[in-house]
């Protein structure tokens, strides 16, 4: 069995501040509802920010992003 983990996703509207590392993968849910693994990356020209889903190689614009989180991590429950 696995124990249950909550986690909340993180609205990237309201929290610029507080985004993931650059290259650690987390979940993105985007605004039609889709939720992909990506990782975040800059432009080196400018503060834009994007993210990249390198398992299509694909790169998604911030702005089509509402939330992120990071993959939650699961736990086996040995006593059951």
């Amino acid at each position: 069995r696995w124990r249950q983990v909550a986690i909340k996703a993180i609205s990237v509207d309201q929290r610029k501040d507080k985004l993931p590392e650059l290259g650690d993968p987390v979940l993105i849910r985007l605004k039609d509802g889709t939720v992909r693994l990506a990782v975040l990356d800059t432009d080196d020209n400018s503060d834009a920010y994007f993210w990249s889903d390198n398992y299509s190689y694909e790169t998604i614009s911030g702005w089509d992003t509402t939330h992120w989180m990071p993959i939650p991590l699961l736990e086996s429950n040995d006593n059951e």
